[in-house]
């Protein structure tokens, strides 16, 4: 018994660290955190079902039916998937998800535990909002940045603002349940003998330590989302706010007038931020200026979207791969993700699958609203705030993609779990009979088998990140080590030992740029629809001086991603080496045709500056010079000044950044830098020309 109560104790404690400390260490958008945390909570299944032989009830009501088939449609998904290592580490994000909602409702079903988890999600949420605001401070007043946006520990400001955005209404609904606690009676006085009985006290007040600290995270958390500067984020908080204040408590009731009256002040210190706040100010501005790209490059990614949805209605490209299928369907600048979560799971997964999958989220949502008006007040309050948390959840998901990053799969599924508990008539989990032997012995096999995967997947992606990391240093040897230690599935594997024995082969070694041509196609091979393997690969055949297998290499690339003006810019120079001057001309054009398409108005960076059109100009400058065409030479030799200029001060301005993301290069540096020294000697000789004709 007592080893059941430990192992009981410590699954507990697994599930409240996950929410704890989710989102300041789950926020990046990199592999190792969905096997993290697929480790840790394979883990906490194991030590409930198998060790403390408690009931795990992942079937209690239509809508995790709903749930459960729509993730093994998913995993039905796989069979056709561009990326099969991606499509299982998005399977292992969504079954994360589903068993943190399980083991919610199960492990803190106790009132001192689920309290516990409504703690530890606010803790993480206000470490977060700290963090965010000790970024803003220091960039604000030290550098005097006051529009900077903050990242805190999350992919981008945009994924901090949504999780705080998440988490808002709890401390309120905690703060204002703290307000329902009856009040501390006083100890009776001890009166001796026939003395006359004294009154007895008023009852003290209860301390409001409670109410001061859930007080300090909401306003931790409000002003945190404020210096992230995101639109979708604060719209995502009104809105959570204000369907808090319709189900958080009845509408004659005293509580009822008071939520919806803070709820309206909540909107007016929202309208204030955005008319005097400069993070959110400027980005509401700017969001109907011409000089915004942000709001068009997600309507023209939407499309492809459509596009893509449209070709594999059934099942998709595979779970997590639309970045990868996204290329042949691109009419934006290149993005990860689609910021638009219905729209990507349905291009992942397919139509069926998505319809299944967020049907049980809305029904579980329904379950909550039907349940709320049936508790207490204080319970009352928190099911209310989860709902509106939940929905605000996917408001924010209808133009990014948080849903997609581990820390908002605690903080979600953790929010929903605990409110089911909160709002359950029947009694604790732990009062069950416990689990047969056969289930735990099923439970034990697929929480182990997970969990080795999970662990192998986790060293794999640390010898990954290790190995780039030697690369990057010069370490060849060590890197080589490391990553021989990949997972033969990881397409990067073979991508980043390509790179090396390119390396070699640029030192002088004649047998490495054979091995880097077979290593590149290994990973074409495992990503078949990646443009940017078949592009190493164009390149490293013009090393090999192979024109005509590059110029099919770059064919290939441009059948994948039409849009792609580096494989453009490489076709026209691999043509122009073989003399095929007039085709190569035309591709030249073909690319400078993209400049005024929303493939270069329309990024997901506003920064980014694509050097391709530099080479496209310069050719069309010197195509006009030998016709003569003077004044057309100098105009395009302009715009291929001017785009390399652009190009050289970005990569300047953020080369430590680029350096970090391995996108720094030098060699590509010099190549630009060369041909704007062409183009300036070919405009200075236009304008010589132009001016000595009569």
């Amino acid at each position: 018994m007592r080893s059941s109560q430990v192992a009981m104790t410590l699954s507990r404690v697994l599930l409240l660290a996950l929410m704890a400390l989710a989102p300041v260490a789950l926020g990046r958008l990199q592999p190792w955190e969905t096997l993290a945390l697929l480790l840790t909570v394979s883990v906490s299944v194991f030590l409930w079902v198998v060790v403390a032989r408690r009931r795990l009830h992942l079937l209690q009501n239509p809508a995790d039916y709903l749930l459960w088939a729509g993730l093994l449609l998913c995993v039905a998904a796989c069979w056709r998937s561009v990326s099969l290592y991606e499509s299982l580490l998005a399977l292992a994000l969504m079954l994360s998800g589903l068993l943190v909602f399980a083991l919610a409702r199960q492990a803190l079903a106790e009132d001192f535990w689920r309290r516990l988890g409504w703690y530890c999600l606010v803790a993480g949420a206000a470490a977060a909002g700290l963090w965010g605001l000790r970024e803003y401070l220091a960039q604000a007043h030290l550098a005097g940045q006051t529009s900077w946006r903050a990242f805190g520990s999350f992919y981008n400001p945009n994924c901090l603002g949504g999780y705080l955005a998440l988490l808002l209404p709890v401390p309120i609904a905690l703060v204002l349940g703290a307000q329902t606690r009856s009040r501390t009676p006083a100890p009776p006085a001890a009166s001796p003998g026939k003395r006359k009985r004294q009154p007895e006290p008023e009852p003290e007040p209860a301390p409001r330590y409670p109410e001061i600290i859930f007080a300090s995270a909401t306003l931790i958390l409000g002003l945190g989302l404020l210096v992230t500067g995101s639109k979708g984020g604060l719209l995502a908080a009104l809105v959570g706010v204000l369907l808090f204040a319709l189900l958080g408590a009845g509408r004659d009731t005293r509580m009822g007038r008071l939520l919806r009256w803070a709820s309206l002040g909540v909107v007016l210190a929202a309208i204030l931020a955005a008319l005097f706040f400069p993070p959110i100010h400027n980005r509401l501005v700017t969001a109907f200026s011409s000089q915004q790209s942000s709001s068009s490059f997600r309507v023209w990614t939407w499309k492809a979207a459509l596009h893509m949805v449209a070709a594999r209605p059934l099942l998709g490209f595979g779970p997590g791969t639309f970045s990868r299928a996204l290329p042949a369907y691109a009419l934006a600048g290149y993005t990860r993700q689609a910021h638009q979560t219905p729209l990507q799971l349905a291009s992942e997964n397919g139509i069926p699958a998505t319809a299944l999958f967020l049907g049980g989220i809305a029904a579980t949502l329904w379950i909550l609203g039907r349940r709320a008006g049936r508790c207490e007040l204080a319970p009352r309050l928190l099911v209310g705030a989860a709902v509106g948390a939940a929905v605000g959840f996917w408001v924010h998901n209808l133009v990014d993609y948080t849903f997609y990053l581990a820390a908002f799969q605690v903080g979600f599924w953790g929010v929903l779990g605990l409110a089911m508990t909160e709002s359950a008539a029947d009694s604790p989990a732990e009062q069950e009979a416990p689990v047969s032997s056969a289930t735990a012995w099923s439970v034990a096999v697929v929480s182990v088998l997970l969990t080795l995967a999970a662990g192998i997947g986790l060293a794999s992606e640390i010898n990954l990140a290790a190995g780039r990391e030697l690369a990057r240093m010069g370490a060849t040897g060590l890197a080589r080590q490391r990553l021989e230690r990949v997972l033969p599935l990881n397409a990067y594997r073979w991508a980043e030992l390509s790179r090396l024995e390119e390396r070699d082969a640029q030192a002088g070694d004649p047998q490495s740029l054979q091995r880097a041509l077979d290593l590149r196609r290994h990973a074409a091979a495992l990503q078949p629809t990646e443009p940017s393997h078949w592009l190493s690969l164009g390149r490293l055949q013009l090393d090999a001086n192979d024109l005509k297998a590059a110029e099919e290499t770059y064919r290939h690339c441009l059948e994948l991603q039409p849009t792609s003006t580096i494989a453009l810019a490489a076709l026209a120079e691999t043509l122009d080496r073989q003399g095929k001057h007039e085709e190569a001309l035309a591709t030249y054009r073909r690319l400078a045709d993209l400049y005024d398409t929303p493939v270069r108005t329309a990024q997901a960076v506003e920064f980014f500056i694509d050097e391709s059109y530099v080479f496209a100009w310069l050719a069309l400058g010197r195509d006009a010079a030998e016709h003569g065409d003077y004044r057309r030479t100098a105009q395009e030799a302009q715009k291929a000044i001017e785009t390399a200029d652009a190009y050289l001060n970005a990569q300047k301005g953020f080369q430590e950044v680029l350096g970090m993301a391995g996108q720094y290069d030098p060699q590509r540096l010099e190549k630009v830098q060369r041909a704007a020294e062409e183009a300036h000697e070919l405009q200075d000789s236009a304008r010589s020309k132009q001016s000595a004709r009569p």
